[in-house]
């Protein structure tokens, strides 16, 4: 707390594979991906300024910036059971950065029971790097020493494997110089396969442009079979191709996770160049060592199939009348990303909120597991239907009603040029859901039976798995078992109606139980995530059916769009 716009103490939440800042202008969105960079264990924190400080603070303390009370940034890192650097296998460590000291301090670790560990297991320096990749540098056509860069310096040393390769080669023959380059040339082609992205369809070499003094030529060769210089690349390829420099020059034995900064990727991109970016920057994340932060003002950076990435900064007022930032870490609970699309400055009718095909749906429960679902079928298919989905989902956007009139979305969806609009609901959202009918009878409506929803297409026990995981994240001090067991015993006496469905009264025994309110959203999605297809298309067949349902109508209006 206490640096720059964040008066109050806030929490960022870090998903393993890609973070989304976003927000107005002068949110702090900068400032955030700032700290990111000072708080891995073993990097230098850097002492603060008193620019770094937030000011209304400074004028609280009435003294001096650096005396500023709890003046400091908290990092909990999740261990992973992979790393052979590691004594304590899993569990998670709690660094600490203060602002008037470099160093930055581990302060605890724990297991996954929660138990703390002596810090003399504590994991190597290099555990965490975090690498900005706010790159500017350009390659350029030809590259000399007296005049290189640090990323053509870069390029150099990965080939040759060597900082001094000027003076070794020109000592050399020509026969052993082009020894040396085919050797250099091979290198660059294995080290960059790792992390060109598909839609990087070039391949680069190096020659020699003379030999005495040396000087080098880096030619660019895409598919069809044509030369350009990098300098004359797009903006958008050369920040490509120097962020996989970087990226190579961290070796996998040097450090166990990268987390890699970007602050507004987007500039100087096409919106069609931006989503391909995002596209490549995804494809980084895949890697199990690398976690992407970014922040944006594009829409074309956000991925509306992974709302749980998204994170959003504004500005408010605290109780005492002092101007801060929070921090949002579950903006798509918020009606149909309304506050991203606010914070963008988009208009209703712009992308995050309507597809071609705009599935209108009961809220976050639904958009969260229907995209999950969607993603595990694409990747497990388990009829020809579902292999259709690869061409499907980037045709398809959720609309959550959120309480609102499922008529309502649907005439705005409807206004839409192009958009055709489905309506998905819960057994008990029918009489709603038939409204739209009765004014759309052109619009398919889909309904699980009247006592179900889509809770029901998982098995109990994988649901209530699900629970109890999201009980010892996000409501630790529930002793409770949360166990199908109990929550039968509970049902029993409680004599409920068939119209108040297993997720509403899951909500009432987690409310009595633990004291605190249920996001039904977090636990359906986990749910999907842990569940086996194969238990999923076996045991609940007659409610996985309505979602076989709903992609054969989606499959049916995408052939004719």
């Amino acid at each position: 707390m206490g640096f720059r716009p964040f008066f109050e103490e806030q929490t960022l939440e870090i998903e393993p594979t890609v973070t989304v800042l976003t927000g107005a202008n002068d949110v702090g969105k900068s400032a955030l991906l700032n700290i990111l960079k000072r708080v891995a264990p073993g990097m230098d924190g850097n002492v603060a300024s008193e620019a770094d400080v937030n000011e209304d603070m400074i004028l609280q303390s009435g003294g001096p910036w650096h005396a500023v009370e709890d003046l400091d940034v908290i990092a909990t890192y999740q261990l992973g059971t992979e790393s052979d650097q590691l004594e304590l296998r899993s569990g998670e460590l709690d660094t600490r950065w203060p602002a008037n000291r470099h160093e930055v301090n581990v302060t605890d670790i724990r297991d996954n029971s929660g138990n703390r560990v002596g810090l003399e297991r504590f994991v190597p320096q290099s555990y965490t790097r975090t690498i900005d990749l706010g790159i500017s540098d350009r390659i350029k056509p030809i590259l000399e020493q007296n005049t290189i860069q640090p990323i053509e310096r870069t390029l150099l040393e990965i080939a040759f494997e060597s900082d001094d390769v000027w003076s070794e080669l020109v000592s050399l023959s020509p026969r052993v110089q082009n020894q040396r380059l085919d050797v250099a040339n091979r290198r660059l082609e294995t080290g960059l396969a790792s992390y060109k992205p598909k839609s990087l369809d070039v391949d680069l070499r190096l020659d020699f442009e003379s030999r005495n003094p040396v000087k080098f030529l880096v030619e660019l060769k895409d598919r069809y079979g044509g030369f350009a210089g990098p300098d004359r690349r797009g903006a958008g390829f050369q920040k490509l191709l120097a962020m996989m420099f970087y990226l190579l020059t961290v070796q996998p034995s040097d450090v166990h996770y990268m987390i890699l900064l970007l602050d507004e990727p987007e500039n100087s991109l096409h919106a069609n160049a931006q989503h391909s970016f995002r596209h490549v920057l995804e494809s980084f994340a895949e890697n199990p060592l690398i976690q992407v932060i970014y922040a944006t003002h594009s829409p074309a950076m956000i991925n509306p199939a992974f709302p749980k990435r998204l994170r959003l900064l504004e500005r408010k007022r605290t109780g005492g009348g002092v101007a801060t930032t929070v921090i949002n870490n579950k903006p798509y609970t918020d009606e149909n990303f309304y506050m991203i699309r606010s914070s963008l400055g988009m208009s209703p009718a712009d992308s995050l909120l309507y597809g071609p095909i705009s599935v209108i749906v009961e809220g976050a429960t639904e958009t969260l597991a229907l995209n999950r679902l969607f993603r595990r079928l694409m990747k497990d298919p388990k009829n020809d239907l579902h292999r259709e989905l690869h061409r499907l989902v980037g045709l398809i956007h959720f609309l959550g009603a959120e309480g609102s009139s499922f008529v309502r979305w649907a005439k705005m969806a409807k206004s839409q040029p192009g958009v055709k609009p489905i309506v998905f609901v819960d057994g008990d959202q029918i009489n709603r859901a038939k409204q739209v009918t009765d004014v759309y009878p052109d619009i398919p409506v889909i309904n699980f039976d009247k006592t179900k929803e889509i809770e029901d297409i998982v098995p109990r026990e994988v649901y209530f798995e699900a629970l109890s995981q999201y009980a010892a994240s996000n409501n630790a001090k529930c002793s409770v078992t949360l166990s199908l067991d109990e929550f039968t015993k509970w049902e029993t006496g409680q004599g409920f109606q068939p119209s108040e469905l297993f997720s509403k009264r899951v909500c009432k025994w987690y409310k009595e139980v633990c004291a605190y309110g249920l996001e039904k959203a977090e636990v359906m999605d986990t749910a999907i995530e842990k569940v086996d297809l194969d238990d999923l298309y076996e045991s609940n067949l007659d409610e996985i059916s309505k979602i076989d349902e709903l992609i054969e109508k989606i499959k049916e209006l995408a052939d004719n769009l």
